[in-house]
């Protein structure tokens, strides 16, 4: 658990930076390990648009206590992954509960 915390979730922030599938697959497969898969989507296409404003669950607000930012966090950024999976399958024209809805299948393997 700690091994994955201190360096698995690191390691895994870079590689889902990266533009080839198995660097991103790798970083996926990380994720996994602390049920944390959601990070990817919401990361790199939530954190990154709105990040150290209001609508960036990821990031602490000016005297929040840690342990609310924690949980705030944690709760927002899995709901904001979500909203951002259904946005990408409605601008394809697929229903938000298509199959190829990246939440959906990290949901079902964790």
């Amino acid at each position: 658990g700690i091994a994955c915390g201190a360096f698995g979730i690191n390691v895994a922030h870079e590689l889902g930076h990266r533009n080839t599938w198995y660097e991103q697959w790798m970083s996926k497969a990380l994720l996994l390990t602390s049920l944390n898969t959601h990070f990817f989507i919401e990361h790199n296409r939530g954190h990154h648009l709105h990040v150290s404003t209001h609508e960036d669950p990821a990031s602490a607000r000016r005297g929040e206590w840690l342990y609310f930012f924690w949980f705030r966090s944690m709760i927002g950024e899995w709901i904001n992954a979500w909203k951002l999976e259904f946005q990408r399958l409605k601008k394809e024209g697929k229903h938000p509960l298509h199959w190829s809805n990246a939440m959906a299948q990290y949901q079902i393997i964790q």
